[in-house]
């Protein structure tokens, strides 16, 4: 997919970062890369860090890959990682990212539902 965090980037971030522990998550959902602005991609890394339980900045869009041929079935898919603490942060984010809350985190972001 199109890069959006490039891996060159990650490296100088994850160099700086005092935690070892990522976790790689690939969402899909139906929308275009086009309707995915700068400020869609906020909006859904505000509400990926609210249904995880950690701050916005733990939250990094590494690619975006769009499959489907027309308006009504174009897939976006969406990957990122969620930096944690620990081991136990791993334990505590599988806990709090269910699909129940990521789905309703990204139904209240109105970015997201318009």
């Amino acid at each position: 997919g199109e890069p959006v965090f490039p891996w060159y980037d990650f490296l100088d971030y994850k160099m700086n970062s005092t935690s070892e522990n990522f976790v790689f998550v690939i969402l899909s959902f139906p929308t275009t890369k086009a309707r995915f602005t700068p400020a869609v991609q906020t909006a859904f890394r505000s509400a990926v860090a609210a249904a995880a339980r950690v701050d916005l900045s733990r939250v990094i869009l590494l690619s975006l890959t769009e499959e489907g041929n027309s308006p009504v079935t174009t897939v976006l898919q969406v990957e990122f990682l969620i930096e944690v603490g620990s081991e136990e942060g791993e334990v505590a984010l599988a806990r709090n990212l269910t699909l129940d809350s990521m789905n309703g985190e990204l139904w209240r972001s109105t970015a997201l539902t318009t």
